[in-house]
């Protein structure tokens, strides 16, 4: 696999940079336009390079650059980059919420005390057979992740916790 093209990796860069730090030498906007700029010339093709465009343009937010970033990571998928399939599908349920309608893959849960369930689903009866299609964990798997990755950042943050007053 390729390297990610020069330009959109100072891009990607910034964008990493922003997230981490709030620190950056470009906004959002700037971001996002450079990457179209790119994409127009025709100089990013490999999988590796339409997803990280993906994801530096999902900063702007909206509906429209959301459908878009989701077509990106389905290029990418295409062309063989891997999790842009989870990504796409993450990104086709933000497009949804955005617009205020209910998800398709269940990449959206919410936790009601200590029990955990998807938001609602456009169509219930599809998600499993849809989640299969797309490679990704079976709702039970997912809710079963997500449990587990909460026990952990409390384990941790109790283990910070405990350290503070030596």
């Amino acid at each position: 696999m390729a390297g990610m093209q020069r330009d959109l990796g100072a891009l990607y860069n910034d964008h990493m940079n922003e997230a981490h730090t709030g620190e950056a030498r470009y906004t959002a906007r700037e971001r996002y336009d450079r990457v179209r700029e790119l994409l127009a010339r025709g100089v990013l093709t490999e999988g590796i390079d339409l997803y990280h465009a993906g994801l530096v343009m999902s900063d702007l937010g909206g509906a429209a650059v959301l459908h878009e970033v989701y077509e990106l990571f389905m290029q990418a998928d295409e062309r063989g980059y891997p999790f842009a399939r989870q990504h796409a599908a993450q990104q086709y349920d933000l497009w949804l919420r955005a617009q205020g309608l209910p998800q398709r893959f269940g990449s959206f849960w919410r936790w009601q005390g200590d029990d955990l369930a998807p938001e609602p689903f456009a169509d219930p009866a599809e998600v499993a057979a849809l989640r299969a299609a797309w490679g990704l964990p079976t709702l039970a798997e997912e809710a079963q992740r997500r449990r587990e990755m909460r026990a952990s950042v409390a384990n941790a943050r109790r283990s910070a916790g405990a350290g503070e007053g030596r």
